[in-house]
C-alpha cells in the first residue's frame, strides 16, 4: 500500500504572503482520515505560530505527522530556527522533515556543516529530507549526486516532484536512486499553472512508467493542485487535492 500524504500548505493562503497561519490543521484531521490520506505533511508555520492550544491538538490527535515541512536556512543566521524547528519536530512525534539548501554553491561547506549539526538535534528512526527544489543548489541532478555520495547517514534522503517530465523524472532516479524516498506531487500546464492530475493522464502514466521502472516505494504528498494562487478557496483546493491523491492511488498498481 502506497502512503500519500496531504500536505498543510496546500491549504494555507498565506503561504507566500505574511506566513501567518490562517486556519487550525486540528480541525482539518478528521476529514483527512476520512478520505483517506495516510497521514500530513505540515506547514511548519501551522506548529510554530499556532498557539499552545492547537499545538496540544496536534499532540493529541497524532495524525501522523509523516513530514515537518521546514523554511530554515542552513546559513548561520538560521540556527535558532533550526533548534526551534527540531524542538517542534520532536514535540510532534514528526517521522520526517523537509528542508531545503540555500542557493550558493559556493556555501555548500557552511550548509553541510549547519546540516549535520543540525541531524544530531533529530531522532534516530527518522528521514531528512532534501527537496530537490528550482532555486537551490539541489536543482541539479548532476549536483545533488554528488552531495548525496558524500552522505554516510542513511537518514539523509531526498524529495523530487511528480510528475515532471518522463526525461527529467528518470535522470534525477538515475542519479539518486533509492535515496529518493518522498515525492512531492503538483501537475502544471504549460501556463505554469497547478492543475488536477487527471487534465493529463498521458503525463501522469508517463511519471507513472518511470517510477516501476525503479520500483519506487516511498511516500507521496500532494503538494499543490488546482486553484493555486487563483481563487484560493480552501474547500475548493481540498476537492481537488482528494481527487489527485485517488486519482493517483488508483495509478499505483505496479
Amino acid at each position: 500500500m502506497y502512503q500519500i500524504n496531504i500536505g498543510t500548505v496546500l491549504l494555507e493562503k498565506n503561504r507566500w504572503g505574511s506566513r501567518l497561519p490562517s486556519f487550525r490543521v486540528s480541525e482539518w484531521i478528521d476529514r483527512f482520515h476520512a478520505d483517506r490520506f495516510d497521514g500530513i505533511e505540515l506547514w511548519e508555520n501551522h506548529a510554530m505560530l499556532c498557539g499552545e492550544e492547537e499545538l496540544e491538538l496536534l499532540r493529541k490527535y497524532g495524525a501522523p505527522i509523516e513530514v515537518f515541512n521546514s523554511y530554515a536556512s542552513f546559513d548561520e543566521e538560521g540556527a535558532a530556527h533550526r533548534q526551534a524547528a527540531a524542538k517542534l519536530i520532536r514535540a510532534l512525534s514528526a517521522r520526517g522533515v523537509k528542508y531545503n539548501l540555500g542557493k550558493q554553491a559556493s556555501e555548500m561547506e557552511t550548509y553541510l556543516d549547519n546540516l549535520y549539526r543540525w541531524a544530531e538535534q533529530l531522532p534516530e528512526d527518522f528521514r531528512l529530507l532534501c527537496e530537490c527544489h528550482p532555486g537551490t543548489v539541489m536543482e541539479d541532478p548532476a549536483f545533488a549526486e554528488k552531495v548525496f555520495r558524500q552522505f554516510k547517514d542513511t537518514r539523509f534522503q531526498a524529495i523530487v516532484h511528480f510528475p515532471s517530465t518522463p526525461e527529467q523524472l528518470d535522470e534525477w532516479f538515475g542519479r539518486l536512486g533509492g535515496t529518493i524516498s518522498h515525492i512531492h506531487v503538483q501537475l502544471r500546464n504549460t501556463q505554469n499553472e497547478c492543475v488536477k492530475l487527471e487534465s493529463d493522464p498521458e503525463r501522469v502514466d508517463q511519471g507513472i512508467e518511470i517510477l516501476a521502472k525503479y520500483n519506487y516505494r516511498g511516500t507521496f504528498t500532494i503538494e499543490f493542485t488546482e486553484g493555486v494562487s487563483s481563487h484560493e478557496n480552501k474547500e475548493e483546493l481540498y476537492h481537488a487535492a482528494v481527487a489527485d491523491s485517488r486519482f493517483l492511488r488508483s495509478l499505483l498498481t505496479y
